[in-house]
């Protein structure tokens, strides 16, 4: 089960937002999953042509900054396209980070990839990975050999940020329970050792294997033909007491509403340690995802209005 998740809006320089998410869901979903990260999902904000927002999990809060350190300052995906993407960016420094309430978001979607003990394979959208053993993965070009490790160069992490702190972050994909595959369009493609993973949404490593299969990705812009999202960022006037508000009056409303919170979270209390992406410190928030609005008579008022993000998801992007 994901401990601690991070919701990323970046404000992005006008035009500029599709060149980050063809870019994103390239480059930055996969690598992300071989340092235990997981990229749950990755949108478009229907209201703001220049807001790119995505959601990030970490497995285990205590390696959070083992695994930004090792994304951001060696892995080779961030170290090649960095410039690229913070060039894309004004302002990526708006980060929640946030623990779970109700919910969970590993049943909202497909399969997302994370990391194995022993192998850092993971999904992708074009290229076959082989297991370890030599036997292949089907795919479309040639296979990329999984040594045990993502590949350690010099770097430092993201780009343009407020203060001189580097920002902007990849995606990593989301973990499987137990090892199972992948919904998804397409056929099964094999793994030897483990079970199959069908393509379409990211999929997972196999308990055990060091390469898994890579899905096919979403065509279009507009993610596929995807169902939109709501998240609601709440300013609760008590913290403490709103998460047990939430649960016995407010999400069996918005369930009658037709407005279920697939997930609620709430702002974590561990302190932010990686500092050089930096989170909205000195706030408590309370934050629900659905896959249709709330209605507005429902939201609370708060220390100040809610903020309301409708965002489309990405073609690659796992919650859809």
């Amino acid at each position: 089960m994901t401990e601690l998740f991070e919701l990323r809006q970046y404000t992005l320089h006008p035009g500029r937002r599709d060149e980050l998410v063809a870019l994103f869901d390239r480059e930055f979903v996969e690598s992300q999953a071989e340092v235990g990260m997981r990229v749950y999902g990755q949108f478009r904000d229907l209201d703001d042509p220049d807001r790119f927002v995505w959601i990030r999990g970490f497995p285990d809060a205590s390696r959070r900054a083992e695994s930004l350190a090792a994304f951001y300052e060696r892995h080779p995906a961030w170290l090649a396209h960095r410039e690229a993407a913070n060039a894309t960016m004004a302002d990526s420094d708006d980060v929640l980070l946030l623990t779970l309430v109700s919910g969970d978001l590993g049943a909202a979607g497909g399969s997302p990839p994370v990391s194995v003990s022993g192998g850092l394979g993971v999904v992708g959208v074009s290229r076959p990975v082989p297991v370890s053993g030599g036997s292949g993965v089907a795919g479309n070009s040639p296979p990329v050999p999984v040594t045990g490790g993502p590949a350690v160069a010099g770097g430092s992490p993201p780009g343009p940020v407020s203060g001189g702190s580097g920002v902007a972050g990849g995606s990593p994909p989301v973990p499987v329970s137990g090892g199972s595959g992948v919904a998804g369009n397409s056929p099964p493609v094999p793994v030897t050792g483990g079970p199959a993973v069908a393509g379409g949404s990211p999929p997972g490593p196999v308990s055990g294997e060091s390469g898994v299969a890579r899905g096919s990705s979403a065509a279009g812009a507009g993610g596929g033909g995807a169902a939109p999202f709501e998240i609601v960022i709440c300013h609760p006037e008590d913290p403490d007491a709103f998460p047990e508000f939430f649960r016995r009056e407010l999400l069996p409303a918005l369930s009658e509403a037709g407005a279920p919170p697939l997930a609620s979270f709430r702002t974590s209390v561990q302190r932010n340690d990686y500092p050089r992406l930096p989170v909205r410190e000195g706030e408590q928030v309370f934050v629900w995802l659905s896959r249709s609005p709330a209605p507005a008579e429902l939201l609370p008022a708060g220390r100040r209005p809610p903020q309301r993000l409708r965002l489309a998801p990405t073609p690659r992007s796992w919650l859809r």
